[in-house]
């Protein structure tokens, strides 16, 4: 999966839009971090990008959601 597919698949499952808030001039296309944001608030849901080769997805969760997420493989505690 790449960048695109993986925020076009958070997008599919949530009511947002995709955003760049992070952007300036001197970054390429491949190094944005795109902020997935809920459209009734707007506020982050989501930030997806890629460094090192890696894809990287930060999710907004509840406490519970984190401490049942945090089981797999692969996740981390931002």
């Amino acid at each position: 999966m790449n960048q695109r597919e993986l925020i076009n698949l958070v997008l599919n499952q949530t009511v947002s839009y995709e955003d760049y808030p992070f952007s300036n001039s001197k970054q390429t296309s491949s190094s944005l971090a795109a902020a997935i944001r809920h459209t009734s608030n707007h506020k982050t849901i989501a930030i997806i990008l890629e460094k090192d080769q890696q894809l990287l997805l930060n999710l907004k969760l509840t406490p519970e959601h984190v401490a049942e997420v945090i089981q797999t493989r692969g996740v981390i505690p931002g």
